[in-house]
């Protein structure tokens, strides 16, 4: 079978936040995160420059987020077989490289090209950031590690698109040239990453059947089902019907829309870097079930609040939902992911939230036409509410941090 041995050149209790294994972790977070976010404040000027509409703009998002759905798998089964660095660097190496490319674009459709290129490369590394999360701790100090990028997570959410704003008032070609921070990251990947490589002793079949069983057992559907109704609900209702709620109901403009948004995410990564302290009294299974109930609540009620500012008490809600959510299911996904196929796992959690990312404005824009705005928010709640109970029975008793996980010790 495949091991993965482990550097014990670090202290075995210094704290998670001081390693520099994590903030190298972080770095690639980030660096994932900036294929999108950075670049929707030149989305206008993009439209100008090339003479498109805004349904061809569009059109920078999908072919980056495409390929993640289809080379996600490949990716993971990649870094299980061959090691998370060889896959990591080469993976920077393009995202930083067809990004950059995209500032000196001459035509729209050299510009699709880049970015289909960037996709690919950035196909892989949300994934595999958590796969050496995995890799490297277990027990209590997994969770805090999760936790803490998942922090990350939702400051880069935050800020890539106020950087990106930013940068462009020199010119709207400046943004794509963020990726090059994708180079010092794949730098320190490589030379500086103390990650406890696979050893591959398992053959190419015995490989796909362990990787297929840790994906096909009740508790992994569960929390991939979790996961993917998560992401449907965050970008087909969260980031799209509520800014048009804000808009019909009270007339905001973009800048209170985008307070209400970014207030969600505050929350969410004050609360991530804080969920560990929960497993104190608190199980994952129960973390998991109490997040999806609260993000239930959250959206429910948007619709009920009278004015514009109240809008804040559902985001306060959602934000503390998603903080408590987020770092448990991603604990127990690595959990239960078969150490040599641990990769594989987390590059297909990624390929579901692709695909929830690209089918939840599709499904919700049926609900809306067909249900209004209430029933767009109503359903979601619902759905929420049913996934709740659905992983209560599916995760079963015994989800919770023992003694010796308390401990911290890693693998």
């Amino acid at each position: 079978m495949t091991t993965i041995a482990r550097d014990d050149s670090a202290p075995a209790h210094a704290p998670v936040f001081r390693e520099a294994n994590l903030w190298i972790i972080f770095s690639i977070t980030w660096t994932s995160m900036m294929g999108v976010g950075s670049l929707t404040p030149i989305f206008p000027s993009v439209m100008d420059a090339f003479a498109i509409s805004h349904q061809e703009v569009g059109l920078l998002i999908t072919v980056f987020t495409l390929p993640g759905i289809f080379l996600a798998p490949f990716v993971g089964l990649l870094a299980d077989r061959h090691g998370r660095r060889k896959v990591l660097v080469p993976s920077l190496l393009l995202f930083a490289a067809a990004g950059t490319g995209c500032a000196f674009a001459d035509d729209f459709t050299t510009l699709l090209v880049l970015r289909t290129l960037q996709g690919c490369g950035g196909a892989g590394l949300n994934a595999l950031n958590n796969t050496v999360i995995g890799d490297l701790y277990s027990g209590r100090r997994r969770m805090e590690a999760i936790g803490y990028n998942a922090s990350v997570h939702n400051l880069a959410t935050l800020s890539n698109p106020l950087l990106g704003g930013a940068i462009a008032l020199f010119g709207w070609h400046y943004p794509f040239l963020l990726p090059l921070i994708a180079l010092p990251v794949a730098y320190f990947v490589a030379f500086h990453l103390k990650n406890p490589e696979p050893k591959r002793t398992l053959s190419f079949r015995e490989y796909m059947g362990g990787a297929v069983r840790g994906l096909a057992t009740r508790r992994m559907i569960a929390l991939m089902g979790s996961s993917f109704i998560s992401v449907v609900i965050a970008f087909g209702v969260l980031m799209v019907y509520i800014a048009l709620l804000m808009k019909d109901r009270f007339g905001a403009g973009p800048l209170e829309i985008g307070i209400v948004v970014a207030f969600s995410s505050i929350v969410a990564t004050l609360v991530s870097s804080l969920a560990v302290r929960l497993t104190a009294f608190m199980s994952y299974r129960q973390m998991i079930v109490a997040g999806t109930l609260l993000s239930a609540a959250g959206v429910a009620l948007n619709p009920l609040m009278p004015s514009l500012w109240l809008l804040l008490v559902p985001g306060f809600v959602k934000g503390i939902a998603q903080g408590i959510q987020h770092p448990a299911t991603y604990t127990l996904v690595l959990e239960a992911a078969p150490v040599d196929g641990r990769a594989a796992v987390m590059a297909f959690n990624g390929m579901i939230h692709r695909i929830g990312q690209t089918l939840g404005p599709l499904i919700f824009g049926v609900t809306y036409t067909f249900g209004g705005m209430d029933a767009v928010f109503d359903g979601a709640a619902a759905l929420l509410v049913v996934t709740a109970i659905a992983v209560w029975f599916a995760l079963g008793p015994g989800t919770s941090l023992t003694t010796v996980e308390r401990s911290g010790r890693a693998h």
